[in-house]
């Protein structure tokens, strides 16, 4: 009889080790592949912030505001160049954004919306669109300077919370 309970023993310890083993496994890479995954956005995040930082960009955008808005038909554009894309991570990765805890995946594609915006923006300003008068511009130049502020502080929040898991 004890060989009968030892063999029933055995064979749910090969059992449950058969099941639980790639279950384990399934669950370490997930995590990895998470870890990785939040660490390129992040570290792309963080780039795009840091950038910003040292061009100046708010800067940039608030001293032509005020430009703009003491001598509003001599200024009022605010421009920079943007020859490759700056979000490769995010773009090769968009599909996989849903692994990341929440709230990740939403601040996430909110931040990158705020840039792209910003990077549209951008552009219309160096090809004349919606500056016909120089009130369109000073509004342009403030709700480009509030979007970009927005988009800043957002990833900072990423990068806040992201330093927390």
């Amino acid at each position: 009889m004890d060989n009968f309970w030892a063999t029933i023993a055995g064979g749910f310890v090969a059992i449950l080790g058969g099941v639980a083993t790639p279950c384990f496994l399934e669950r370490s890479k997930r995590k990895a592949e998470r870890l990785s995954l939040a660490g390129a956005i992040v570290g792309e995040i963080e780039a795009l912030i840091a950038i910003s930082q040292h061009r100046k960009y708010v800067d940039g955008i608030r001293q032509e505001l005020t430009k703009a808005q003491t001598n509003p038909d001599k200024y009022g554009i605010f421009h920079f160049s943007v020859r490759r894309n700056p979000m490769r991570v995010y773009e090769a990765n968009l599909t996989r954004i849903g692994i990341l805890p929440d709230p990740l995946p939403k601040q996430i594609v909110g931040f990158y919306a705020g840039v792209s915006s910003i990077l549209e923006d951008i552009d219309d300003m160096r090809e004349g669109k919606n500056q016909r008068t120089p009130e369109d511009r000073i509004r342009v130049l403030k709700e480009l300077l509030q979007l970009f502020e927005a988009t800043l502080a957002l990833g900072q929040k990423i990068l806040d919370d992201a330093g927390r898991h």
